[in-house]
């Protein structure tokens, strides 16, 4: 989804962590360097709490953010991109706290 296109961006400022970008268009690249490439359905392919922060892209649906919810570290964040309105429910629901909120992100956070 559109969170992907920030992977190298990311990736660039945060030298010592992994960045993972998953969808269909990432197959496409040329040169991923030091972002990951995965093609994933329907779930992440990771432990439940164990990733520090998740960028995902709302339009994706629903499914996608409860993904994120459920392999969100404590202390980790979300943020989800083209946010509906029913996001902030799912991320409450997952066990995380709103920090922001407005027309088309959502900030939250686990513990």
């Amino acid at each position: 989804g559109r969170s992907a296109a920030y992977a190298y961006h990311l990736a660039a400022r945060v030298e010592d962590l992994a960045v993972v970008a998953f969808g269909e268009a990432t197959r496409f690249w040329t040169d991923a360097g030091t972002v990951s490439r995965v093609a994933s359905a329907p779930g992440f392919p990771f432990f439940s709490r164990k990733m520090r922060g998740i960028v995902v892209d709302g339009s994706l649906g629903l499914a996608v953010i409860h993904e994120a919810a459920r392999i969100c570290a404590p202390l980790g964040r979300v943020i989800v991109l083209d946010s509906s309105s029913e996001a902030r429910e799912v991320l409450e629901a997952g066990g995380l706290t709103v920090l922001a909120d407005d027309a088309e992100t959502v900030v939250a956070a686990r513990g």
